[in-house]
């Protein structure tokens, strides 16, 4: 899952949101989406995203020689980027079972509601089931075939298949660029599309804490990525961003563990969408569950 699918999910969440919907919605969105003639440097395509708030992280600033090489990230972003790394690398991790639940609990606005929402999700790790809450706020579970299964971050159906993914940052960062190869529609450079995938993945999953570590390291490597701090839904957060022509996508941390705060996303450049249109995520929650059951 990308930051174009969360986001759009944020827009016009159903009551009971089935893989039938989010397939929907999607598809939806990248007709919207789909450049014409080209996808690279295309006109405004999406519907949801963000604007920044930009206050100076001057804290994080550190000297770092970038030499002669122009896409380099600046030393602050790189400096949260190293600490997200090593936050990751010691925090507790015990591996989830196969017929566990991944739970996420996000707040989402948007620039066109009057009020924020809470999106309450469930991902069973063997990617065979999801669960939401429906129309009466009662948790209902969809199943799925090994065909069916919804994607979990990328082209994965199972958090299984995510804990496969290489460490290595060098080789996390030619995979994400790889998969950008393949991403229809989002009217993004490549570097913009390889870090909406790699700061989906932290999003959509409990990562194995090397892995997280690989996917900030790898992110560190995609230029054009800017530190500040913002207030978020009454929440102080570290805020990474990058813009690519139309669209500035944000990573938030939190800026004393360095662990996934949410996302924001913001037209920047007035096209079929007016400049300033937002949708917002903050995570409130993320853990492992025996069973779906709310906090």
């Amino acid at each position: 899952m990308n930051d174009l699918e969360t986001l759009n999910d944020a827009w016009e969440a159903p009551p009971a949101p089935s893989h039938e919907a989010y397939a929907e919605a999607r598809a939806a969105l990248l007709e919207r989406a789909r450049p014409r003639p080209r996808r690279r440097r295309a006109p405004l395509r999406v519907t949801a995203v963000v604007t920044a708030g930009a206050i100076a992280a001057a804290f994080l600033v550190v000297v770092q020689n970038l030499g002669d090489n122009p896409r380099a990230v600046p030393p602050a972003a790189a400096e949260v980027f190293e600490r997200a790394a090593h936050a990751a690398e010691t925090k507790p991790f015990t591996a989830p079972r196969p017929d566990q639940w991944v739970y996420t609990e996000d707040r989402i606005t948007t620039s066109d509601a009057d009020a924020p929402t809470t999106r309450r999700m469930w991902h069973r790790v063997d990617g065979g089931a999801i669960a939401f809450l429906d129309e009466r706020g009662e948790i209902a579970v969809e199943e799925f075939s090994d065909a069916e299964r919804p994607p979990r971050g990328g082209p994965f159906d199972s958090n299984e298949q995510v804990a496969k993914l290489p460490r290595d940052p060098d080789a996390l960062l030619s995979w994400a660029y790889e998969q950008a190869k393949h991403v229809e529609g989002a009217g993004l450079t490549e570097d913009g599309d390889v870090y909406a995938i790699l700061s989906g993945l932290l999003a959509a999953n409990v990562l194995p804490p090397d892995l997280e570590a690989g996917i900030f390291r790898a992110m560190k490597r995609v230029p054009g990525v800017t530190v500040s701090t913002v207030d978020v839904l009454g929440r102080r957060v570290l805020s990474l961003a990058q813009t690519e022509d139309w669209l500035r996508e944000e990573l938030f941390l939190d800026p004393a563990t360095y662990t996934y705060a949410g996302k924001r996303g913001t037209v920047v450049r007035d096209g079929e969408v007016e400049a300033g249109h937002t949708a917002t995520s903050i995570r409130v929650a993320a853990e492992i569950q025996d069973e779906p059951a709310e906090r």
